[in-house]
């Protein structure tokens, strides 16, 4: 069956649905996003009572709904996330951009703080590209390489370094970590899997059943990726490099240790807005 709407309507209806739903956070934000999704950013007044939405924009109004309303994250649904001054592309390829992770690009530009230095850049599972582009973006001498195992991933990474205009200053390559990293680079950035198997239970629905695993989960308690870090970074950072690494909280002291026993580095720790632990920056001894 087929509905037409007022304009308000929908979103009334729209809004209404999604507050009843417990992973939704920000119902009338969401429902904004669907019906801007659909109909186009420009394409309607929300609380316009006079303005009819055809029963085909409707239909597919309501359709994005009931995927919502089945757990699939709005990142999916929409196809975009924004992460820090910009919007990714994002696909079921790639990790959804989480603003927790912001801390990283405020640390190296931080950092790295004249505007005009000639950088390379890397990024490992660099997934939608969100933190190389972003820091790129702020640095415009900086070079970039992205590298991920998936290719659905680079897929998407590359979209958005030609939609930033930033295809001209990156490269992304398939590559299992440091697998087919050649050279060293200033800055290396790294949001590694970190949630260990044995978690699984405890994590959303929605994360479980559409994220990809090979982003989230990692062996060793989540700890594997670390001790991979630990073991191969001194190879590819200068001497006056620094990698900013995103942080699994909750064992954020197991990690410093990885990272300690190498006995090849100077650590610092930071935490996000949130208070938790978030960021290990890394450098050379």
């Amino acid at each position: 069956m087929s509905y037409s709407y007022t304009a308000a309507a929908l979103f009334q209806h729209v809004w209404q649905a999604l507050k009843t739903a417990p992973h939704v956070e920000n119902a009338r934000l969401e429902a904004r996003m669907l019906l801007e999704h659909t109909l186009g950013e420009t394409a309607i007044v929300f609380f316009d009572d006079t303005t009819r939405v055809g029963s085909a924009n409707s239909q597919g109004v309501l359709d994005h709904l009931a995927r919502r309303l089945a757990g699939k994250p709005l990142a999916y649904i929409v196809g975009h996330r924004h992460f820090w001054k910009h919007r990714f592309n994002v696909n079921e390829h790639t990790l959804i951009p989480r603003a927790d992770s912001e801390i990283l690009i405020e640390k190296a530009l931080h950092a790295f703080p004249r505007p005009y230095d000639k950088l390379r850049v890397l990024d490992l599972g660099t997934g939608t590209g969100c933190l190389l582009l972003s820091f790129l973006n702020e640095r415009p001498n900086a070079r970039g390489l992205g590298v991920d195992i998936s290719l659905g991933a680079l897929t998407i990474a590359e979209q958005n370094a030609k939609n930033l205009e930033l295809n001209n200053k990156t490269q992304f390559i398939q590559s299992d970590w440091f697998q087919r990293v050649r050279i060293n680079y200033d800055v290396i950035f790294c949001n590694p899997p970190y949630i260990g198997l044995s978690e699984k239970e405890h994590m959303a629905p929605e994360t479980l059943a559409h994220e990809p695993e090979h982003a989230l989960f990692a062996a060793n308690d989540g700890l594997a990726v670390y001790s991979l870090l630990a073991e191969k970074l001194h190879h590819h950072l200068k001497p006056q490099g620094k990698a900013f690494i995103e942080l699994n909280a909750l064992q954020h002291e197991a990690i410093r240790d990885i990272f300690a026993a190498a006995n090849k580095y100077r650590l610092t720790t930071h935490k996000d807005l949130g208070g938790n632990w978030r960021l290990l920056i890394v450098s050379l001894q």
